[in-house]
């Protein structure tokens, strides 16, 4: 019965573990999102800036 009742908390240790894991990787993945609109906007940013220089 003890043992029943370990293996269940131990299950249910490792499901929240599991879960932890994909939130991270989740923020992991909203961070890169969002570091690649930065560079998509940084760069819009220098060929506007070219397009100006050259006009």
């Amino acid at each position: 019965m003890l043992l029943l009742i370990l293996l269940l908390l131990l299950l249910l240790l490792l499901l929240l573990l599991l879960l932890l894991l994909l939130l991270l990787l989740l923020l992991l993945l909203l961070l890169l999102l969002l570091l690649l609109l930065l560079l998509l906007l940084l760069l819009l940013l220098l060929l506007l800036l070219l397009l100006l220089v050259y006009y």
